[in-house]
């Protein structure tokens, strides 16, 4: 097995017939089915099934393609770091991001970086927490702009800032939770909600505790469960728990439906989505444990190529600026 024959085989999953695939590849049929032929013969497991007209993918060229597309985009970023380097460029650096990556350490640090080595180049990939590790330890990124929790066995890391926790859910639906009632049912929609005091900007006074949320159908993050039944333990508060999700848009989205109030990091929480929902309750939580960091990681037992030990540098000393300037707690 090699690249090229890699290629040629997710060209053929791709376009769904060996013709097609041909075509694509400036091949004639022949020793494109040929290759196919030699990858079974290699892994001593069909790869398609073959019908008149189309080819369908097995179980075995499912995985076979998963790997291959990692494969393939990982020689390909290879290939361009080192054009790079042979063009005089610094070439590329990977890292992974979080959805809502707001820090001013960040900004500033990605600034400097720019203005040292205005030629190069960024290869940013998106992903929740979990995915962002894994492809830290696969070497598929250098760098990983995550949020806490998550396992540190193994892992250099730089604060970058912190977040409160905040809940937000039509008003009506959270005050009936606060006073012992029942959620509103199907017969009313959230356009149909009595008004609430609301605050747009979670850190205004007057967050609301734990306690006021003992009734109140919530939303809430997988990554977040354990950290929030701990908090809701504490407190001998049993919370009612309607939808465990992995993504902002998600718990927003059954939010909006009057399913339940969404439990999640206040940056998550666009502005304009909030100031958008007058019929919305949106509080920061009053509990100090219930909070989430965003951090830099790395493999703490790992060579660095030179451009991404030099981004995590910066990183730590616009950090130590930015205490620095706040001065003790």
């Amino acid at each position: 097995m090699d690249i090229r024959q890699l290629r040629y085989f997710m060209a053929v999953v791709e376009e769904g017939t060996i013709s097609a695939a041909a075509k694509k590849l400036h091949l004639s049929q022949p020793p494109l089915s040929k290759q196919m032929k030699m990858l079974e013969e290699e892994y001593g497991v069909p790869l398609f099934e073959r019908g008149s007209r189309h080819i369908r993918i097995t179980q075995a060229g499912s995985t076979l393609y998963r790997y291959a597309s990692e494969i393939v985009d990982l020689a390909g970023a290879a290939a361009d770091e080192l054009s790079g380097l042979r063009a005089g460029k610094f070439g590329t650096l990977r890292i992974g991001m979080v959805s809502s990556c707001r820090s001013e350490v960040l900004d500033r640090a990605l600034h400097r970086f720019r203005e040292e080595r205005p030629e190069f180049r960024f290869r940013v990939t998106e992903g929740n927490t979990y995915e962002l590790l894994e492809k830290i330890r696969k070497f598929e990124i250098e760098l990983a702009l995550v949020r806490t929790p998550y396992p540190e066995t193994g892992l250099e890391q730089i604060q970058l800032g912190e977040e409160r926790m905040v809940v937000a859910g039509p008003a009506a639906l959270i005050a009936a939770g606060r006073d012992g009632g029942a959620a509103p049912k199907g017969s009313a929609s959230p356009d149909e909600m009595t008004p609430y005091p609301v605050t747009p900007d979670p850190f205004l006074p007057e967050p609301l505790s734990l306690e006021a949320l003992s009734g109140v159908p919530l939303i809430i993050y997988r990554r977040w469960e354990t950290l929030l039944h701990d908090r809701f333990r504490v407190r001998d508060i049993e919370p009612r728990v309607v939808c465990i999700c992995d993504d902002a848009r998600t718990a927003l989205q059954w939010a909006a439906a009057g399913l339940g109030a969404a439990v999640l990091p206040s940056a998550l929480l666009a502005r304009d989505v909030a100031a958008s929902r007058a019929d919305w309750i949106i509080r920061g939580l009053s509990d100090e444990k219930l909070m989430t960091r965003l951090t830099c990681v790395r493999l703490r037992e790992a060579a660095h190529t030179s451009q991404s030990d030099r981004l995590f540098r910066i990183l730590e000393e616009e950090n130590e600026k930015k205490s620095s300037r706040q001065g003790p707690a």
